[in-house]
């Protein structure tokens, strides 16, 4: 049975899982760049505004900024589940813990590259 700290700091990744900042850092990327229409982000509010949107994002520097979101998101959701895994006291010796470490960036470097291929 954990510990209370344990169980606290299980619940602590949980919310974080749920809650994740890379989805406000995109809503902020969108304000920034200006797509956005009667207060709504993205394309939710007119023809015009998806124009605008697509025109925004099919710029590289867009691209790039998209995938580099993407690949923190991958990253901090993979490792977040690992970390789960640790509090569980599941691979917690050293040599499964670097292998869960290269499994981590591994996964998330071919999901980004999976977004790579589908934005470009």
């Amino acid at each position: 049975m954990p510990r209370a700290s344990g169980l606290g700091e299980l619940l602590s990744r949980v919310i974080v899982l749920l809650y994740n900042p890379y989805f406000r850092g995109v809503f902020w990327l969108a304000n920034k760049l200006g797509v956005r229409s009667g207060g709504q982000y993205f394309a939710l509010g007119s023809p015009d505004a998806w124009a605008q949107m697509r025109a925004t994002l099919a710029a590289p520097l867009a691209k790039l900024v998209l995938i580099v979101l993407a690949w923190a998101y991958f990253h901090h959701f993979i490792a977040g589940i690992r970390h789960l895994m640790m509090d569980l006291h599941w691979g917690m010796d050293l040599k499964s813990a670097r292998q869960s470490s290269a499994v981590t960036i591994v996964l998330a470097v071919l999901l980004t590259l999976g977004v790579a291929v589908k934005l470009w």
